[in-house]
């Protein structure tokens, strides 16, 4: 119970702290402490998602082919619709037109194809969703991409809404190895925000201008002024501001 209530104590008062020392009551900006797993933060989603830390803010940063809705059931995000297969081992994804990067790129099929191969390789770190990738074959006709699956498997599509799809597609593969190595580099976003400044102890996030000019996004829509983490060291009951 002691170190139940130290936690609470210290979770107030770095409130407190945060409060009176960067001003987020009436601010322009969000600010948030963060106790990532390892420093500096991978930026890429698909190294270091073990991390909560790097799932929370990859979400931020990137959108996938499909989102789940408020069902849980999966729907169109980058793209427009989805159909599978009578017999279960296709699945077929319309990518939108005017999606686009945070650096005003169009988001192609060629993104979704680099994002699969990568989540494939072994430069991912995301086991779990490598796994379940394992054995896709990956088409394109159009602005169709297939989904061939070595078995059916009914719940591929909600697999999609875990894939965020990264600015890779024609990439060479030296920089595709390049940015793997150094997932801590800020890449072109999709999501709501964009990097605006990140190093090993801060992360600075303003809104994508290019999802705001998109769909309407999803609630909450982006602070203004754009969200700010500090990141912190936690040990025990007790937190440290870096």
């Amino acid at each position: 119970m002691a170190a139940i209530a130290l936690v609470f104590i210290a979770a107030g008062s770095l409130g407190y702290v945060f409060t009176r020392h960067f001003g987020i009551v009436g601010g322009p900006d969000f600010r948030e402490g963060l106790v990532p797993a390892e420093r500096p933060l991978s930026l890429n989603p698909l190294i270091g998602s073990v991390d909560p830390a790097v799932r929370d803010v990859g979400h931020l940063l990137y959108r996938g082919l499909l989102k789940l809705d408020q069902t849980a059931y999966p729907r169109g995000d980058l793209a427009t619709s989805y159909t599978v297969s009578t017999d279960g081992l296709t699945l077929r994804a319309v990518l939108g037109s005017g999606n686009r990067w945070s650096d005003g790129h169009a988001i192609t099929t060629s993104d979704v194809v680099a994002t699969v191969a990568f989540v494939q390789s072994s430069r991912a770190a995301n086991h779990s969703l490598t796994a379940l990738f394992q054995g896709v074959k990956v088409t394109v006709s159009g602005t169709a991409v297939s989904f061939a699956l070595p078995a059916p498997r009914a719940s591929f599509a909600s697999t999609l809404t875990q894939l965020p799809i990264l600015p890779l597609g024609g990439l060479a593969s030296a920089r595709v190895a390049a940015l793997a190595a150094q997932p801590q580099a800020p890449l072109a976003t999709s999501g709501a925000y964009l990097v605006q400044f990140a190093d090993i102890n801060s992360l600075l996030l303003a809104p994508n201008p290019q999802a705001l000019a998109g769909q309407p996004l999803a609630k909450p829509s982006p602070a203004p002024g754009g969200l700010r983490w500090m990141s912190l060291a936690c040990d025990d009951a007790t937190l440290y501001l870096s």
